[in-house]
């Protein structure tokens, strides 16, 4: 660490922030915040090798919390997808806000989220297996028509081969529970085409013709539940995005959710640019919001008039009541973090000198603090290049006007709710 450097920040895990973690999960993130560090921080001494042990441990926590809250979002998901079916779902849970929740609690509703799912599958078995019942059983007894095998048995004179039925059953055995109940029809008019073949030959073309359709009819079962899963977790990412057009894609990943439309790739496109964007937005006040308190903590504010957006990042000014003559120049640019110990008042001479070293050794004895302070909240802080305390001469800035006073928070007045990471002990 040193007066001058550069590091690279990682969010690796996050907490309290629902729209964040759903947005992250849309992005199929992984969390790769708790590798070891690489051979380029040599530089930066065994200081930091060892601190880096301490942060994964902390950041393990959060990031244990942050997983089990995706869990969450998952079955959210599927439980949005199953209260959008016809007639709905009875039983199930609604779905649930991790926001303030604990570690604990967000497991223990994803193992009764979980009884329910199981619940619901079984319904939908049994559903299905009633359907393919009715069908073999008409077909057993002579029935033909493909309109009613789903919904009456009809007596015949001839009976179909045992074996006939016990080739449609092990076929049918293969369609999966969540195919729609048209796509089902589509499948189970086969089994009466089936029966009415009169040679061996037109049987084996039928029952081929059966496997294709269920093949058919499980595939497009496969998609609808990526597209309506895909589909409920973006909503869950876009809940709070305002704006008429975020709205309507809203309104249209709904009716995704719903069956009613397909997740078609402009869809796709456009809702996954909308979750970038909030997850964008979302980690760099996270980023912010967690920078400005460890900040505080460490007796810095951040001077107002300096306190500015450009296009290379954020810029602050960071300036404390026991250094009149110096401040800290910060710039969060991305997964950067630029900073540097610059002078308020101009001075020259040994003392001066002396003066400026001091502050630059301070500075980096701080920023190590900062490092662990920000882990807590899962960021981690790698540095990438950095001037020693006293290489270079302390640059002269522009003092303009201070704001902060002594007491006043480095942070935004909005603070996201608790983090929820408390254990029951």
């Amino acid at each position: 660490m040193s007066g001058e450097s550069a590091s690279v920040m990682e969010v690796c895990a996050v907490a309290a922030d629902a729209t964040l973690v759903a947005a992250r999960a849309v992005g199929g993130v992984a969390r790769t915040g708790l590798q070891a560090p690489g051979a380029g921080l040599s530089a930066v001494g065994r200081r930091m090798e060892q601190g880096y042990v301490h942060q994964r441990d902390r950041q393990a926590e959060l990031a244990e919390w942050e997983d089990a809250a995706r869990q969450v979002v998952e079955r959210n998901s599927r439980l949005s997808v199953l209260a959008a079916r016809p007639g709905g779902m009875p039983g199930l849970p609604p779905p649930l806000a991790v926001q303030g929740q604990r570690l604990a609690q967000l497991t223990e509703w994803c193992a009764a989220a979980d009884r329910a799912l199981a619940g619901a599958e079984r319904a939908l078995l049994d559903e299905a297996a009633s359907a393919l019942s009715v069908v073999l059983t008409s077909v057993a007894g002579g029935s033909t028509d493909a309109a009613g095998l789903l919904t009456k048995h009809r007596e015949a004179d001839a009976a179909a081969p045992p074996e006939l039925i016990e080739a449609c059953g092990r076929i049918l055995s293969g369609l999966s529970a969540d195919v729609p109940a048209d796509d089902r029809a589509e499948v189970l008019a086969a089994v009466a085409q089936v029966r009415e073949c009169r040679t061996a030959a037109e049987r084996q073309s039928w029952l081929a013709e059966l496997r294709v359709r269920v093949r058919v009819a499980n595939g497009a079962a496969e998609r609808r539940r990526e597209q309506t899963g895909t589909a409920a977790t973006m909503l869950q990412a876009l809940a709070d995005s305002g704006g008429p057009r975020a709205v309507q894609l809203r309104a249209e990943l709904a009716d995704v959710v719903a069956g009613h439309r397909v997740l078609d790739p402009g869809l796709r496109q456009e809702a996954l640019a909308a979750c970038a964007q909030v997850r964008a937005e979302r980690e760099s006040g996270y980023v912010r919001e967690s920078l400005a308190r460890a900040l505080e903590k460490l007796g810095y504010q951040v001077d107002q008039g300096f306190d500015t957006f450009t296009g290379d990042g954020s810029r602050l000014r960071l300036v404390r009541d026991q250094w009149p003559e110096h401040a800290v120049s910060m710039i969060v640019d991305g997964a950067e973090l630029r900073t540097m110990v610059v002078r308020t008042e101009s001075a020259e001479g040994d003392d001066a000198a002396r003066l400026d070293l001091e502050r630059e050794q301070q500075w980096c004895t701080d920023f190590e603090e900062l490092r662990e302070q920000v882990a807590v909240d899962g960021l981690r802080l790698d540095v990438q290049r950095l001037v020693a305390p006293g290489e270079r001469h302390v640059p002269l800035a522009g003092r303009g006007q201070r704001k902060a006073t002594r007491g006043q928070s480095a942070r935004q007045q909005n603070r996201p709710p608790g983090n929820g990471l408390e254990r029951d002990r």
